[in-house]
């Protein structure tokens, strides 16, 4: 490895394994730390295969790296225990995640039965998305003197922290 890009590269194509399971955790119990192991583990060896013994490299890596971690982690998620039941019940009166694969979990807990994810909740992850690439690229772009963008991407990063807020809002309304 010749580069600082390629120093990125190489930590994406170990990284992207376990992208999947960092966001099914929030969709489904059953993710575990054992899991979260198994897929980082599994695409690093992957990964370090295909850059010590073919030509692959990245973005093609990928294409082998995510299905095999893939398989390696939902192997893993039916040969192990799932987290006690209690440990999951405490996790989600904290957390709340909305995904389907809580259902379970929700139903065992008084007034969790009708939990959902619900529109404010995605509205809330966009307006969230779009205040952190506001905000980020806003002070890059006056970093770099570029005064025009930089109002256009602070005014989106602020609206985008105004639609979190008023999502917050509701959600603290609906769990009264």
């Amino acid at each position: 490895m010749g580069s600082i890009s390629g120093a990125w590269f190489l930590l994406t194509a170990i990284n992207a394994g376990i992208g999947v399971v960092y966001l099914l955790r929030w969709y489904w119990w059953r993710v575990s730390a054992y899991i979260e192991i198994a897929a980082i583990t599994a695409a690093f060896i992957v990964t370090f295969v295909l850059f010590k013994f073919t030509k692959i490299r990245f973005p093609i890596s990928l294409l082998y790296s995510i299905p095999i971690s893939l398989f390696v982690w939902l192997t893993i998620t039916f040969l192990t225990p799932p987290v006690e039941k209690e440990r999951l019940i405490e996790f989600y009166k904290k957390v709340r995640p909305g995904g389907p694969g809580w259902e379970k979990i929700a139903k065992e807990i008084p007034g969790c039965e009708n939990d959902n994810i619900g529109i404010h909740r995605f509205i809330g992850w966009f307006c969230d998305v779009v205040a952190v690439y506001g905000i980020m690229l806003g002070i890059g772009d006056l970093l770099l003197h570029k005064t025009f963008l930089t109002i256009i991407y602070l005014i989106l990063g602020i609206a985008g922290f105004c639609g979190v807020y008023k999502c917050v809002k509701i959600e603290i309304k609906q769990a009264r």
